[in-house]
C-alpha cells in the first residue's frame, strides 16, 4: 500500500530535524570559505550540529535553556562555539574547505 501524507511527514520530520542543522552548517561554512579556512574546526562544528540535531528530536531532552533553543535553533550557539574552539585547538590546517 501507499503511505499517507501524515505517515510520510511523521517519518520524515525527525530525519529532517537532524539533517537541517548539519546542512545549514555545511552551507554556511562553504559560503564563508574565505573567512573559515580551518577544516578541522568546521568538522567539529558539523559534528556538534549533528549531535544537537539528534538531541533535539529526543522527546525527553529539553534544549530550551540553550540560547535560541525555544525557536528550534538550540544547535546554533554550540556549533559556533565549537568552531571557535576548533580554531583555538587546531590553529592551522593545510586542507581548505573547498578541497573537500
Amino acid at each position: 500500500g501507499s503511505l499517507g501524507v501524515d505517515n510520510i511527514v511523521e517519518i520524515s520530520g525527525p530525519i529532517l530535524s537532524v539533517l537541517y542543522p548539519v546542512t545549514i552548517t555545511l552551507i554556511f561554512t562553504t559560503l564563508a570559505d574565505k573567512f573559515i579556512k580551518n577544516i578541522k574546526a568546521v568538522r567539529i562544528g558539523v559534528y556538534t550540529s549533528l549531535v544537537f540535531g539528534i538531541l533535539g528530536i529526543i522527546p525527553f531532552i529539553n534544549l530550551d535553556f540553550i540560547p535560541l533553543g525555544k525557536s528550534g535553533f538550540a544547535w546554533l550557539v554550540p556549533t559556533v562555539i565549537s568552531i571557535l574552539i576548533g580554531y583555538i585547538v587546531f590553529p592551522t590546517s593545510k586542507q581548505k574547505i573547498s578541497d573537500l
